[in-house]
């Protein structure tokens, strides 16, 4: 998957849905009304980065991506954990 792409990798090898690939065209787009939205994940503290639209008197939230804290760890598909919150990552080496 390159870096700007929106398509997702096929499934075997990445964990990224249609969904997510319609996430990243909704952050990406310059008429995007974005905020950062207290919630709960799995009944934890957490916080998600949401559309705002509106449809008459209501507003409509859209989750698009939840946040990430200091103790998250990523690990990728090979297993490799990303430290420093960087990945290394060598062209046609996606995983």
């Amino acid at each position: 998957m390159t870096p700007l792409s929106t398509y997702p990798a096929p499934a075997a090898v990445s964990n990224i849905k249609p969904s997510h690939a319609f996430a990243l065209d909704v952050v990406r787009h310059p008429d995007s009304n974005l905020a950062i939205y207290s919630c709960f994940a799995d009944g934890k503290p957490a916080v998600a980065l949401v559309n705002v639209s509106h449809d008459g008197r209501d507003t409509i939230l859209t989750p698009l991506f939840l946040g990430i804290d200091a103790g998250t760890v990523l690990i990728d598909h090979a297993g490799r954990v990303a430290h420093d919150r960087m990945w290394r990552q060598q062209p046609g080496q996606e995983g």
